[in-house]
């Protein structure tokens, strides 16, 4: 029949809703927004969530590109029109007749949200691995959790995938508008970026991967980080038993990082660049998919 599969964050003990089968969503767009929770801002900035449509109290505002708020011409005219509007008599502070104690006019709009921090970016440099509902614990990966948190699976009496619907934090209630409004703000597309993977210091340049039109962030993880103890995954291809199950990712510009890549490790330790391997292998899988 197939198993089913979760996406988790280890460390912050989250996870996606129900995905279904590899088959059903491997292939067909974002996994949890995966992408998004992994691209790290260029530059590092704080957003103010998009207005509801036909919400009166939602006034915020978000930064433009050279700093200045966008929408703030627009409220100064409507508050000139406001004023223009108002009665004489009632003038910016008025004199209550009986008791002659000032009164203002009318009452201050409520001030702007403030700006909450980035949702994109929250997972980056986080455990991540996407868990079938196969998976025993005694087959577990032996690094694939702390001392800890295997003590706490077994104490749960439950698999991995059902002690973390249980515990974990669902995050696949947040509005795609919003990660991509964020991303707008975050996200330069006449950058290099890259998917790094900071545990096994190998990343893939994700222009010439998207060049080839065969998937983007997701299928990539997908096809490295799925772990179960079966192997049926509904695919043309076993891919249960991902090399890359629990290691830590982000998405970031590769001029922002280089150097500092440059300087880690010697050797066999030094940053590789595997975006041919990783084309080679998801290729053939949504090649198999069409």
């Amino acid at each position: 029949m197939g198993q089913y599969w979760m996406l988790l964050n280890l460390d912050k003990r989250e996870r996606s809703g129900h995905l279904g089968k590899l088959r059903e969503f491997w292939g067909s767009g974002s996994a949890c927004n995966v992408f998004y929770r992994l691209l790290v801002p260029l530059p590092p900035r704080v957003f103010s969530p998009p207005a509801t449509p036909g919400d009166p109290s939602s006034n915020s505002t978000a930064a433009t590109a050279d700093g200045s708020e966008a929408g703030a011409t627009s409220s100064a005219v409507q508050s000139d029109s406001s004023d223009a509007s108002l009665p004489e008599e009632e003038d910016d502070i008025a004199l209550h007749e009986q008791d002659r104690v000032p009164r203002r006019r009318k009452r201050d709009a409520p001030p702007a949200p403030a700006p909450t921090p980035l949702i994109i970016g929250g997972w980056a440099g986080d455990r991540i691995v996407c868990i079938g509902d196969y998976a025993d614990t005694g087959g577990l990966p032996s690094n694939l959790l702390t001392p800890t948190e295997l003590a706490s699976l077994q104490t749960s009496d439950l698999e991995l995938y059902h002690h973390a619907r249980n515990e974990f934090t669902s995050v696949s209630g947040t509005p795609s508008r919003v990660l991509k409004a964020e991303a707008s703000v975050a996200y330069s597309k006449d950058k290099t970026w890259v998917l790094r993977n900071l545990t096994k210091k190998v990343y893939v340049d994700l222009q010439t991967f998207e060049a080839k039109n065969i998937g983007g962030v997701d299928q990539i993880l997908l096809t490295n980080i799925c772990w179960s103890s079966h192997g049926d995954c509904t695919l043309e291809y076993d891919i249960t038993g991902g090399k890359w199950a629990g290691d830590r990712f982000d998405v970031n510009v590769i001029e922002s990082v280089q150097g500092a890549m440059e300087n880690e490790g010697e050797g066999e330790n030094q940053w590789k660049d595997v975006t041919q391997q990783v084309i080679k292998s998801v290729g053939r899988i949504w090649r198999s998919q069409c």
